[in-house]
């Protein structure tokens, strides 16, 4: 039978916990980034649906395309 040391075990723990942790603090940028890709979709999908862009469908097109940019390089350390 192996013999765990408590130091091994703790590490471990440790480990997972902060990767848990980690996982959480970039989850919502995520989830933001996520429904902002959707809606962009969304909107090709709108434009296309009737075989005619519109200067507005362009506009909320190219508006969630650069909300999806921003999220991007607006990272904070």
């Amino acid at each position: 039978m192996m013999e765990v040391e408590i130091y091994e075990l703790v590490a471990v723990v440790v480990s997972f916990v902060i990767g848990i942790i980690a996982a959480r603090a970039y989850y919502g940028k995520f989830k933001t980034t996520l429904r902002n890709v959707r809606n962009c979709i969304d909107a090709i999908d709108d434009a296309l649906a009737d075989d005619t862009i519109t200067k507005e469908e362009v506009q909320r097109i190219v508006e969630y395309c650069k909300r999806i940019i921003d999220m991007k390089f607006k990272r904070k350390f």
